[in-house]
């Protein structure tokens, strides 16, 4: 579990960076509907289709004021808002396809085997 703690503190600089460039990354309301139509109908993204509407719903219509802001970190947050109404194996994959989305960039709930393979 150390070991663990370890590496995720040592990567905790790099998230915040990550996040803060994704925070001041703004996105025309184009490049939103592209980035959300590719993902789910060219297939892009590990996760159903018929989350497409409920991301766009998130992305456009925030349900926290703090997403409303036309941005990538607001982008990413209504991609993880519809993964939420997946069960917790295909959630942890949909999460963990979004690094193709995002390029490279993989939200705060770091997954374990991803920090491994870095070291």
């Amino acid at each position: 579990m150390d070991l663990a703690g370890g590496r995720i503190q040592r990567q905790f600089p790099q998230v915040i960076q990550r996040i803060n460039q994704w925070k001041s990354s703004q996105l025309s309301d184009n490049d939103a509907k592209s980035l959300i139509y590719r993902s789910f109908i060219m297939g892009e993204l590990d996760a159903p289709e018929r989350l497409a509407g409920i991301v766009h719903q998130h992305y456009f219509n925030p349900p926290h004021e703090e997403f409303a802001p036309r941005t990538l970190w607001s982008l990413q947050n209504a991609y993880t808002e519809a993964f939420k109404e997946l069960a917790p194996q295909p959630q942890y994959k949909a999460l963990a396809s979004l690094d193709t989305i995002f390029g490279g960039i993989i939200p705060p709930a770091i997954d374990a085997e991803i920090l491994s393979a870095q070291d």
